[in-house]
């Protein structure tokens, strides 16, 4: 069974996005993100989890834009389709998480989450008091 599920500002692996081909001979592009959580203990301060690798599978014509604009080390949000696999190696029993994206897109800058942007006129410019048409003291 597969749930949606969306990860912000996750990390691509140090191999970055690797285009590979499907068995039916389709591109999809495929990386590794590193994706750890943390929360505030009760004294306040941020508690860190361990960091988990969930490779990222990418199909369709956004697969050649992903790998040719993302590097190691960029940072994205996913939103796709996660599935647990298991199996059974030499080693003993393994497993492994995938996310089927539907989206991935690059975070808004941490800078500029919260900033309201200016209410700029056609020109570039922030709209001026005054000029045609403008009345300095308006009676209502």
């Amino acid at each position: 069974m597969a749930d949606t599920i969306t990860l912000y500002n996750v990390k691509v692996g140090r191999d970055g996005v690797q285009l590979k081909m499907s068995a039916s001979g389709k591109d999809y592009a495929q990386f590794v993100a590193l994706w750890s959580s943390s929360r505030k203990d009760r004294a306040g301060q941020r508690e860190y989890g361990p960091t988990k690798y969930v490779t990222v599978n990418v199909f369709g014509f956004e697969a050649q834009d992903l790998a040719a604009s993302v590097t190691a080390n960029d940072y994205l949000d996913i939103t796709g389709t996660i599935e647990h696999f298991t199996w059974q190696s030499d080693n003993g029993p393994r497993d492994s998480w995938t996310i089927f994206a539907d989206r991935v897109t690059r975070p808004l800058p941490r800078a500029q989450q919260h900033q309201q942007q200016p209410n700029n006129n056609a020109w570039g410019t922030a709209p001026s008091t005054g000029g045609f048409g403008a009345q300095e003291d308006v009676p209502f």
